[in-house]
C-alpha cells in the first residue's frame, strides 16, 4: 500500500523538482530529491536480483500481479557476468510474467501463483516462470507475440525453451549456456 500510494504521488514529486530546479532552487532540490531518496530506500522490493533494471521491471510487474489478488514468489538472481543485454532480460520477463499473470488471473484468488526463479550451475543458467492455469490447459498454447519475442532472444543467445502445461500448470523453463554466450561475439 506504502508503494502505490508513493506510485501515485510520483508525478507530484517530479512537479515540485521541476518547480525548484527552474528556478534554480538547486540546494532545495536536492534536499527534496534526498527525501524522496529515502521513501523510496524504505519501500524498495522484496527481492533483488542483482539487476536494477530487472528490478525496477519485476518492481511494477509484481506489484501489479500482487493488486490482482495473484500469490507471488521471486527468487530470480541474475549472474553479473552473464552477457545477457538488459534489454533482453525485460523482453523475457516482461512477456512472461504478462503471460502468467493473464492466466493466472482468470482463476479463483485462492488458486492465482506465480513463481519466478532463475539460478547458476556452472556454465549453465535456468530462467524458470511457472504460474497457475486453467486446469483444462493441456500442453502449450499457440504461439503468440509474447512467447515468438521470447523464444527470438533465448535463440539470440543459443538457449533453449521448454515448455510444460497441464494439471492447472504452466510452466517456461528458459536455459542458456553462459560459456556459449561468452565465446560468442556479443549479440
Amino acid at each position: 500500500r506504502q508503494t502505490q500510494a508513493f506510485r501515485h504521488d510520483i508525478q507530484n514529486h517530479l512537479s515540485v523538482l521541476e518547480t525548484l530546479l527552474d528556478a534554480g532552487q538547486t540546494s532545495q532540490a536536492r534536499e527534496y530529491l534526498s527525501h524522496l531518496g529515502q521513501i523510496s530506500g524504505r519501500l524498495s522490493a522484496s527481492f533483488q536480483t542483482g539487476n536494477a533494471v530487472v528490478d525496477a521491471l519485476l518492481g511494477t510487474k509484481l506489484s501489479l500481479a500482487e493488486q490482482g489478488e495473484i500469490s507471488v514468489r521471486c527468487t530470480l538472481k541474475i549472474p553479473e557476468s552473464s552477457q545477457i543485454l538488459d534489454i533482453d532480460w525485460c523482453i523475457l520477463l516482461a512477456n512472461a510474467v504478462d503471460n502468467a499473470v493473464k492466466a493466472a488471473g482468470h482463476l479463483p484468488p485462492d488458486r492465482r501463483k506465480l513463481l519466478i526463479s532463475g539460478r547458476q550451475k556452472g556454465n549453465f543458467y535456468l530462467l524458470s516462470i511457472e504460474n497457475s492455469c486453467s486446469p483444462s490447459i493441456d500442453g502449450p498454447p499457440k504461439e503468440g507475440i509474447g512467447l515468438s519475442n521470447i523464444r527470438a532472444v533465448t535463440e539470440k543467445y543459443h538457449g533453449t525453451v521448454k515448455i510444460e502445461a497441464g494439471n492447472g500448470r504452466f510452466k517456461l523453463q528458459l536455459l542458456f549456456v553462459l560459456s556459449v554466450i561468452h565465446s560468442s561475439d556479443t549479440p
